[in-house]
């Protein structure tokens, strides 16, 4: 089972946005495990996780927090703000899939 985490400032869109990840994972019979958290705990779950994404909104913190999670060997990267805004789960799980190959 995949693990994916989102981090955010807020969380309404963001949990749109994870039940298309997941429609998007059943249609592909894919088993992830995909939550989402304040910005607060980026660092709190890095035992309970397989891929980090961070939304648009916390582009800023995308240096600070990649260096961290590259010594732990979690790929991280930040959602497009156009797949974001339009709640593209398709688009955001296949991001997070690219992550988990390489």
């Amino acid at each position: 089972m995949i693990k994916i985490r989102l981090f955010c400032d807020t969380s309404i869109s963001t949990r749109e946005l994870i039940d298309n990840m997941r429609k998007a994972a059943r249609n592909k019979n894919l088993e992830v495990d995909i939550e989402a958290y304040p910005k607060e705990q980026i660092f709190k779950n890095l035992e309970i996780m397989n891929i980090a994404l961070l939304g648009p909104e916390l582009t800023y913190e995308f240096p600070k927090v990649k260096a961290i999670f590259e010594k732990k060997q979690i790929p991280i990267d930040v959602i497009p703000g156009p797949d974001y805004s339009d709640l593209n789960g398709f688009a955001v799980l296949e991001l997070a899939l690219k992550l988990y190959d390489k």
